[in-house]
């Protein structure tokens, strides 16, 4: 059996707070009637590192071990937000995501991650 996967870090309770009363906003639901967006609840919003799509099963314990072992190998880093926008990108946008400034932390980040899923799931993959 596959489950469809994506990688993502949690956001500061602060910040969390503050998406949700956008969500919350009037102004803000009105511009949106047309869109019909996604409000997620404050413990699902989180920053989305990678989308693995569908993954195997059998290969999520391993897998999560070896993002573990990636992560302690990671530097903290901050991010400064952005904006917000309908997303997703080219499509009848459904959600609204934060946007932040690129930082090369972050981009390290993805690379690592991006690297260890590779390299993982084609290791394993018989």
């Amino acid at each position: 059996m596959k489950k469809r996967l994506f990688i993502a870090l949690d956001l500061p309770e602060p910040f969390k707070k503050e998406l949700i009363n956008y969500q919350r906003n009037k102004e803000i639901t009105e511009l949106l009637t047309n869109f019909s967006p996604r409000f997620v609840s404050k413990e699902n919003l989180h920053i989305t590192v990678s989308f693995l799509d569908t993954v195997d099963e059998k290969l999520i314990p391993g897998l999560i071990e070896n993002l573990r072992a990636t992560s302690i190998t990671l530097n903290p880093f901050s991010l400064q937000f952005d904006n917000l926008t309908l997303a997703p990108p080219g499509r009848f946008p459904r959600m609204i995501w934060a946007v932040f400034d690129k930082t090369l932390s972050y981009s390290n980040l993805m690379k690592k991650i991006n690297e260890t899923v590779v390299t993982y799931i084609i290791q394993n993959k018989h």
